[in-house]
């Protein structure tokens, strides 16, 4: 049972991964300000 209640976790962990990747392209501005 824990193995299966972890890889949900893994999975939308990726998923995050993603998106944050794609928030970083269209609000790449953003970003160097936010690192500065």
């Amino acid at each position: 049972m824990d193995n299966q209640s972890l890889l949900p976790d893994n999975f939308s962990t990726a998923l995050r991964l993603q998106n944050c990747r794609k928030a970083l392209r269209y609000a790449h501005k953003d970003f160097e300000c936010l690192t500065k």
